[in-house]
């Protein structure tokens, strides 16, 4: 069995989880779905713990990318040789880099 990895978040991923919840909450006025989509965030996150290479090559060298089925969203990570680090999470509609 593969050693378990440590997730980490960068402070733009998590700055990027806090405005899309804030997008969610604020200008569509729905707190259950920014609660939702957070949740849905942080727990496709963690499956990166035990299945770092699920996500797809990344467009930057270096990174990899992971769709969020059920949000439009993209997590940016990165793997080493113990963790996970979580960069940014994008929209699908947006340009990356």
């Amino acid at each position: 069995m593969r050693a378990k990895k440590r997730l980490e978040f960068s402070e733009d991923a998590l700055f990027d989880i806090a405005d899309i919840g804030f997008f969610y909450a604020v200008e569509r006025g729905n707190a259950k779905a920014a609660e939702s989509v957070e949740l849905a965030l942080f727990n496709a996150a963690e499956k990166l713990e035990c299945a770092p290479e699920i996500g797809r090559p990344g467009s930057v060298e270096g990174t990899r990318e992971m769709v969020v089925s059920a949000y439009p969203y993209i997590l940016i990570y990165k793997l080493t040789a113990s963790r996970v680090i979580v960069l940014n999470v994008i929209h699908q509609a947006m340009k990356y880099p």
